[in-house]
């Protein structure tokens, strides 16, 4: 049939957090389905602008960016609402007909049938296999490291502190200054640690730091999240916040040494647990 001939689009709103899980997902659905082609669809629009972070593409992947970032908010919310009931209707038939498919956890995935057409949502509910990561891994490293192997980790600690559009644009809440000054004081491992910072604005990582204490700090201005996820998976102790970008440097980090010191908020902890396919083996992954 000729519909099975048709690639399927995979659709991906987001920085590299949302891309890697796109490429995740794309990787998966290769090996279910390996005689249809598979096109990344990576769009520029939501609440912000978002360009194309990951430098790599899989060649057996289509790949295309659709710049559909719009600043004229209200315009655009009054188009979406005129026509809200038409694409709700459309949406649900062409889902009940499952050539729409959602993949955001592995129930919805494992619903997906071979004459799927499009896929949209944000994929990040899913377990990442141990293949997929392995080679998503290997894509970063430039060379297929071994996961089991341990690399020399520096003593220091590494931030990932995300605010950008959480404090611009108030969307939801980013970790406060408090939480992190008290989790660093309170864990003898880390109190006397000399802290890099890594974050999308690090001039106020700096000030919300300071004003709670904390002074024994680098901060990393010039790192894109490409390079902050290569270079956080060196740290001997790692703090996230709440960020796939974080959630990717765990999984990296868990995958590498399963005994990594990890701190990450309990706002993502049900993320982080479904997404690491050995969670239950990580002994020192605290949720503060």
């Amino acid at each position: 049939m000729k519909i099975f001939s048709a690639p399927i689009l995979i659709h991906c709103w987001g920085g590299l957090g949302s891309q890697l899980f796109t490429l995740s997902l794309a990787e998966d659905l290769s090996k279910i389905l390996p005689n249809r082609k598979i096109e990344l669809v990576f769009h520029t629009g939501g609440v912000t602008s978002r360009d194309m972070e990951l430098n790599f593409i899989p060649r057996n992947f289509n790949c295309t960016i659709v710049d559909d970032y719009r600043d004229d908010i209200g315009s655009s919310k009054k188009l979406i609402s005129d026509f809200y009931f038409l694409r709700k209707i459309i949406k649900m038939l062409l889902k009940s007909t499952a050539i729409l498919a959602t993949a955001n956890d592995d129930s919805e995935f494992d619903k997906i049938k071979p004459w799927v057409l499009e896929i949209r949502g944000h994929y990040s509910d899913r377990t990442i296999s141990e293949p997929t990561l392995k080679r998503i891994y290997t894509y970063f490293s430039n060379t297929p490291l071994d996961l089991g192997y341990q690399p020399e980790l520096p003593n220091n600690l590494g931030l990932h502190y995300r605010l950008g559009d959480l404090v611009e644009k108030n969307i939801k809440s980013y970790i406060s200054g408090e939480s992190i000054s008290r989790l660093i004081k309170g864990n003898a491992l880390i109190s006397n640690c000399k802290i890099d910072i890594f974050s999308d604005s690090p001039d106020k990582a700096v000030k919300i730091l300071e004003s709670n204490g904390l002074v024994n700090y680098y901060s990393d201005t010039d790192s894109k999240s490409f390079d902050i996820i290569c270079k956080l998976t060196q740290y001997k102790f790692f703090i996230g916040t709440n960020s796939k970008i974080t959630i990717w440097v765990v999984v990296f980090r868990l995958a590498i040494d399963i005994n990594s010191y990890n701190f990450i908020p309990k706002q993502i902890e049900s993320q982080i647990r479904k997404n690491v396919f050995n969670i239950a083996m990580a002994n020192n992954l605290i949720f503060y």
